[in-house]
């Protein structure tokens, strides 16, 4: 289940799944100007992260942060190409 709106240029969402598994989890995202902030939590382990993505003209570059329990950092670069 999830929703989302924008208000004031900002967009917020929220979502929710219970799996089979037991691994339920939630999120909650913020984008403002651009910047992609997200909290989650599944299975009992939370994560805090933030993207941005730039236009290349026919190519987009986003920039990964991601910042898990337990110390597992993440920093990237996707490149995502449209044909």
């Amino acid at each position: 289940v999830a929703a989302t709106t924008n208000v004031a240029g900002v967009t917020l969402a929220a979502s929710y799944a219970s799996l089979g598994s037991g691994d339920d989890g939630n999120s909650i995202y913020a984008k403002v100007s651009g910047i992609k902030l997200a909290y989650t939590e599944q299975g009992g382990i939370t994560a805090m992260g933030a993207n941005y993505d730039v236009d290349l003209g026919g190519a987009t570059m986003r920039l990964i942060l991601n910042d898990a329990e337990g110390g597992d950092t993440t920093v990237g670069v996707q490149w995502m190409y449209s044909l």
